[in-house]
């Protein structure tokens, strides 16, 4: 394994951090992890964990110290991890043998993942097992509970666990003031509500809020290159800011159609745009949205999902209504999710059918991922096209509408479909994007339409008027 960096650690004992580019080629043309077994995923992805760390009422997170370099390789399989080392040109080479899980080869997340995951299985709790199996994305917990109680189990017995296989946990951040009242560290001060990243989110525990943060610092030439790059640095996994992060998608499709080269200077015009654009995503940063999605206490839960399409894009957006004990009820954006419309020409009933689609699916990940029970479920669009599409026999359907509708009925099994007017629809912000400073002020996005927040005899009612008589996409028999 080819040697690229050594950095030396200060402490007590001197120690050396090494890595290793296990990708690096050989004379035989093929490099260690061309060789080596990945493994499967044995852990949540990233998106399932951020759902529920927006469902509990207090949150625990942490991460394992030096994961890697506490995993042990079975001793027959270390003449893999051979290197040839000495101390300078004049000194004889030694041969050193690796017994660790090494960061940089391919199979290290799974080797290490996976005795997490042992560790799960001869857990005697079975509520601990689950969270050490769902909770950590490779060496990060983020877990939480709804009293003080069962966040204290949940800390002291995976701290327990862990630590009977050298796996220790630190930096432990919190919004429950009382967890570590009585934690000491040898007498030094420790910050557990100091500002953290989550994931990739920033998040304040003392407000118990997410934020965004942006280094959109602008190239001094401007190419599809940087486009792409500067894009990328919005880090939105759950989709909250893409009805702002839409516009930079499609500036993108329109950069791409124009067929420059990577490095080519773009057009005058594409220029103006984009600089304006990276001046107005400064103001995601002022963007602070409560990291529970729930109201104190609830006693009933309802998802509800508004879908929306125009030309340029289609969206869905997913909302979580809750009512407490004394009836008043709370509606917080959980995620979303907005895709560019396609560049060939297509119906806005087809997009508006692509964004229902869009919709179901996101519906389907909040579903598997949540942990607590919907009482109802709700897809709201104002296509009234598309809510006839879904009531008609897919037989009768031509080829494109027939497979999406197959799909969403089969993705979204005991849902009730209604019609939103496009003015009290937020998945409408998304498709047709707004600008940062006016995503900072809307309550449509959000809270969702206010309508939510009353009793479900003032909701919007779908007039069986207004259902096409004349569908498109329809079969001739």
């Amino acid at each position: 394994m080819p040697h690229h960096a050594v950095i030396r650690e200060k402490s007590e004992t001197t120690k050396l951090r090494v890595v290793f580019n296990a990708s690096s080629k050989t004379h035989t043309g093929k490099s260690l992890n061309d060789i080596l077994m990945v493994g499967p995923v044995v852990q949540s992805d990233l998106i399932s964990i951020l759902l529920r760390f927006r469902e509990h009422k207090y949150v625990l997170t942490g991460d394992i110290e030096k994961m890697f370099r506490q995993t042990e390789i079975t001793p027959s399989q270390r003449h893999l991890q051979l290197i040839l080392w000495r101390e300078d040109c004049n000194q004889p080479i030694d041969i050193l043998r690796l017994n660790t899980v090494t960061y940089g080869t391919a199979s290290a997340p799974f080797l290490s993942s996976r005795c997490l995951l042992q560790l799960a299985n001869e857990c005697d709790d079975e509520s601990i097992a689950r969270i050490i199996k769902s909770d950590f994305y490779a060496d990060d917990l983020n877990t939480g509970a709804d009293t003080v109680e069962r966040l204290q189990h949940i800390y002291k017995n995976v701290v327990e666990v862990l630590d009977s296989a050298c796996l220790p946990i630190r930096k432990f951040r919190t919004n429950c003031p009382q967890l570590f009242h009585n934690e000491t560290d040898s007498g030094k001060p420790m910050d557990f509500y100091k500002d953290s990243s989550v994931l990739g989110l920033n998040w304040s525990p003392t407000a118990d809020q997410l934020q965004f943060s942006t280094d959109l610092t602008p190239s001094p030439q401007i190419t599809k290159r940087t486009v792409i790059s500067t894009t990328c640095k919005v880090f939105d996994p759950l989709g909250l800011l893409c009805p702002c992060v839409i516009i930079a998608k499609i500036i993108l499709q329109e950069l791409w159609s124009s067929k420059l080269d990577w490095d080519d200077p773009v057009p005058l015009n594409f220029c103006k745009n984009w600089s304006s654009l990276l001046k107005e995503f400064l103001h995601l940063s002022n963007i602070k949205i409560p990291r529970r999605v729930l109201s104190e206490n609830p006693r009933s839960l309802e998802l509800h999902c508004f879908v929306d399409a125009s030309q340029q894009a289609y969206a869905a957006c997913v909302y979580v209504r809750s009512q407490n004990q004394d009836r008043s009820i709370t509606v917080r954006l959980l995620c979303a999710k907005a895709r560019v419309a396609p560049l060939h020409s297509t119906t806005i009933p087809r997009l508006e059918l692509c964004g229902a689609l869009l919709g179901s699916r996101l519906c389907f990940k909040v579903l598997q991922s949540w942990r607590g029970n919907f009482s109802q479920k709700y897809l709201w669009t104002d296509s009234t096209i598309v809510l006839a599409w879904l009531k008609t026999q897919t037989k009768d359907l031509k080829v494109f509408v027939c497979n999406r509708v197959n799909e969403i009925n089969k993705l979204t099994s005991g849902f009730i479909f209604r019609h939103v007017p496009t003015d009290k629809n937020p998945a409408d912000l998304a498709s047709r994007s707004v600008s940062p400073s006016q995503l900072e002020a809307s309550a449509l996005w959000w809270e969702g339409p206010s309508f939510l927040r009353n009793d479900e005899s003032y909701w919007p009612k779908t007039a069986h008027t207004h259902i096409p008589i004349h569908l498109p996409e329809i079969l001739l028999h």
